[in-house]
This record gives C-alpha cells, sequence and structure tokens, in this order.
C-alpha cells in the first residue's frame, strides 16, 4: 500500500477501523485462556494484523509516516488493552 493521496490516506485509516471492528467481533467468541492467545497472535503477532499496518507505513511518505505511526501505536495499545481485560474477566 503506497500513501500517495488524501485517498489513500484514507485508505490507511479505514484499515485500522476495519481492525478495530474485527477485533471487537473476535473478542465476543473469546471465552477462554486459549481464544486469548488466539486473537493476540492474530492481532499483535509477527504475522498479526497490526504488523501488517507496520510494513504498510514503510511505503508511506516521510510526512505520514509519523501520523501513521501514531494511529497504528495507539491501535496496538488499544488492542493490548483489551486483551488484558478479557484475561482478567476469565481469570475471575
Amino acid at each position: 500500500m503506497r500513501f500517495k493521496t488524501n485517498k489513500e490516506e484514507h485508505a490507511m485509516e479505514k484499515k485500522i477501523a476495519e481492525i478495530i471492528q474485527n477485533f471487537a467481533e473476535a473478542a465476543k467468541d473469546a471465552s477462554d485462556s486459549a481464544s486469548v492467545e488466539k486473537l493476540r497472535v492474530a492481532f499483535l503477532g509477527k504475522k498479526g494484523e497490526i504488523a501488517e499496518l507496520m510494513k504498510d507505513l514503510k511505503s508511506a511518505p516521510a510526512e505520514q509516516k509519523k501520523e501513521f505511526g501514531q494511529k497504528i501505536n495507539l491501535l496496538k495499545k488499544d488492542v493490548e488493552g483489551r486483551l488484558a481485560d478479557l484475561t482478567a474477566g476469565i481469570e475471575q
């Protein structure tokens, strides 16, 4: 994915929104620690959805990398927090 136009910038934001939605839907089915671990790998693993976004970031123009990098890091922290909440809920 290359980021040379506003249209392509919008594509990155759309992809982030899709990941948030996909995670929320998948999290509904997480009922044990094994399913939470599968979620973690699918979204935060080396070949997970967020890692793929980071790869796409390499092709972004320099002036957009900082903004997109911050958005991706916020997404990652959000997913990590939700996974922690799911794990805590299962352990209770």
